[in-house]
């Protein structure tokens, strides 16, 4: 399976592909604009998608974009529906603001155009909404998962809860603590008042 991954939705904007599992290029778009974070994480631009780094991955794993079978891009809007709060103190039009909600969905949609614009009209057929802190997760969760114990610990706030599936995983979600995690996995915790007293290890078991 050849997978396209896009992230644009706030700042770092980045591509990478991969085919049957193995990451053949990855990319941020700052390495090619040279504008560091490569674009500033407004509530008008999440559809505005890192071209030179989706060009530079298809060029360098020698693929066609109708050729992928897949394109993840990370971030879930019905998540995001399912779990925003408004912000009272939030300045009108940005971010945690009535006006500056509508504007973010509204652009996030547009990532369908945007991408039937830059790989053709069949592209947006092939995508695949992420949950934001599950592609945070499975960054760190896949180059480690030959080791048996290990930790993941995300801390955010961000509205993108979600149930993980195969990868044991804390979210920190101010200002309160969340567990997202399957019986596949083993955990144990110290319950914390501060990070510095916070214990956590997850045990993996094999399936």
């Amino acid at each position: 399976m050849i997978v396209l991954g896009i992230n644009s939705v706030y700042h770092e904007s980045a591509a990478a592909i991969a085919i049957d599992g193995k990451i053949l290029a990855a990319v941020e778009e700052e390495r090619f604009n040279r504008q560091k974070h490569a674009k500033p994480a407004r509530v008008d631009n999440p559809h505005i998608l890192p071209k030179e780094a989706i060009a530079f991955c298809l060029a360098n794993a020698k693929i066609k974009a109708e050729d992928m079978d897949a394109i993840a891009f990370s971030f879930e809007p019905k998540l995001r529906e399912l779990n925003f709060q408004f912000d009272s103190l939030s300045v009108p039009g940005n971010w945690g603001s009535e006006q500056g909600e509508n504007k973010f969905r509204h652009c996030l949609q547009e990532v369908k155009n945007s991408l039937n614009r830059l790989l053709g009209d069949n592209a947006s057929s092939k995508l695949v909404w992420v949950p934001h802190h599950l592609a945070h997760a499975a960054s760190a969760f896949y180059p480690a998962r030959e080791f048996l114990s290990f930790s993941i610990l995300h801390l955010t706030t961000a509205n993108q809860l979600f149930v993980l599936p195969k990868m044991p995983f804390l979210l920190l979600s101010a200002p309160e603590l969340i567990f997202c995690g399957l019986e596949t996995f083993k955990l144990t915790w110290k319950p914390l008042n501060t990070l510095e007293t916070f214990k956590l290890k997850f045990i993996c078991r094999e399936s």
